[in-house]
């Protein structure tokens, strides 16, 4: 009689969770609350019922700019981030233009009205705004925050998501696999391979800095002047901070450059894979001694690749990515020679964001590709006559 009762109520049980995940409306993800899918899908967000509204005066807040009136010093550090931008920048364009996926918006233009066709761009909400306010804070008419304010004011509602503390909140969109050989076709759903394309959160779980320091102490600023500027590898004055070079003479000719990666919880460059540092020498006068590429480096996959693989593959990894534990330096050795006579060279350090190939097709200005950062010299030593 017991097991029988035992099995009614798991039989009951189950048929009501059934019935839940089923229903209409009703969407389980790993993170029902915001409704993120790890970029498989577009954020679902109906404006007549997602976007918040003044408690006080009901009128409803329709855009970012609308949270400029209370929160004016966030709303101008994001206005200048790369998340405004990150649908309308150039370099986000001309890739779009090249390979149109809809999955490449569920990141850049992630908010699409229910009933849409994902892929039809021009259904996206707000895609001028890229990852606004809206896109991170506003559903079902509340405002969504890590931490609901010890006295707050009563002109909005609050909705407490603990997981925007966390550096897996940023993942959503910072983490995330190749799609496979099957999935490049738009007849066929996404489906994600093996091979890591975006594999900034877990570069940062192999950090020291895991887990006592997260995404957003060092890229959200919270409860700070730059808070929501989201700085990273486009900010120039951020990256000057985060970079040294020192040129150490081993014998002769030999020398080991070593690059340190000052306070970066992650790989360098992390993120879009087309990115690369490069270390420019030259000699005084300007002209060109050599060019040393720090990048992850991937080619197309082979012919007989199964159609469950990735497109590419990782043909080698030359990153800033080997962390001292006991430091908070990153750190990469870099065997040199050098032939020349001069005593005296000048290192500069370039971001570069498009590969070789986006390059010669794009052509797109130099301020859109490039960011030089951090500019120095090295004096070398006198050569003794007997090493030549």
């Amino acid at each position: 009689m017991i097991l029988y009762r035992l099995f009614i109520f798991l039989f009951l049980a189950g048929m009501c969770f059934l019935i839940l995940i089923c229903s209409p409306g009703i969407r389980f993800t790993e993170n029902n609350n915001h409704r993120w899918t790890k970029a498989v899908e577009p954020i679902s967000f109906q404006p007549s019922q997602d976007l918040a509204s003044n408690q006080i005066t009901g009128e409803l807040w329709e855009s970012s700019t609308d949270c400029k009136t209370c929160h004016e010093n966030i709303y101008e550090n994001w206005s200048k981030s790369r998340h405004n931008v990150a649908y309308s920048n150039p370099l986000y364009q001309v890739s779009h233009k090249k390979e149109p996926m809809a999955w490449c918006l569920n990141c850049h233009s992630p908010l699409m009205e229910p009933g849409n066709d994902p892929k039809d761009f021009s259904g996206r909400f707000q895609s001028e705004d890229g990852v606004s306010c809206i896109t991170c804070h506003v559903r079902d008419g509340n405002i969504l925050t890590a931490e609901i304010p010890k006295e707050p004011k009563g002109v909005h509602a609050y909705k407490e998501v603990s997981q925007m503390k966390e550096s897996e909140f940023c993942g959503n969109c910072h983490q995330f696999n190749f799609p496979t050989i099957d999935s490049l076709s738009e007849s066929k759903p996404l489906e994600y391979s093996n091979l890591p394309m975006q594999n900034t959160l877990e570069e940062w779980k192999e950090s020291p800095y895991y887990p006592r320091k997260n995404c957003q102490s060092c890229h959200l600023f919270p409860k700070k002047k730059r808070s929501h500027s989201f700085s990273g590898g486009h900010d120039a004055e951020y990256l000057n901070q985060s970079f040294e070079l020192e040129l150490i003479p081993i014998i002769g000719n030999e020398f080991t450059i070593r690059v340190r990666g000052i306070n970066i919880g992650h790989h360098f460059p992390t993120g879009d894979l087309f990115r690369s540092l490069r270390i420019r020498i030259k000699k005084e006068d300007g002209s060109f001694v050599d060019e040393i590429i720090l990048k992850k480096h991937y080619i197309p996959s082979e012919k007989d690749a199964s159609s469950k693989d990735a497109a590419r593959v990782l043909y080698e990894d030359t990153s800033l990515n080997l962390f001292s534990k006991d430091s908070n330096y990153s750190v990469r050795d870099i065997s040199w020679r050098y032939e020349g006579v001069e005593r005296k060279l000048i290192y500069e350090l370039e971001m570069d964001y498009q590969s070789g190939e986006n390059h010669f097709f794009n052509q797109l200005p130099y301020k859109e590709t490039f960011r030089k950062f951090l500019k120095g010299q090295w004096i070398l030593p006198e050569m003794s006559k007997d090493k030549g």
